[in-house]
């Protein structure tokens, strides 16, 4: 079964994305809980 090059690329930047995202909430929070002075 062969599936469509359009869907994998999607399927690899929605992973990417959320990757992204939840190195962003993380450093969002730790810099929330550790304010820089």
């Amino acid at each position: 079964m062969e599936v469509p090059l359009i869907l994998v690329i999607q399927w690899q930047m929605s992973d990417f994305v959320a990757k992204i995202g939840a190195l962003f909430m993380k450093s969002f929070k730790t810099a929330q809980e550790n304010p820089i002075q």
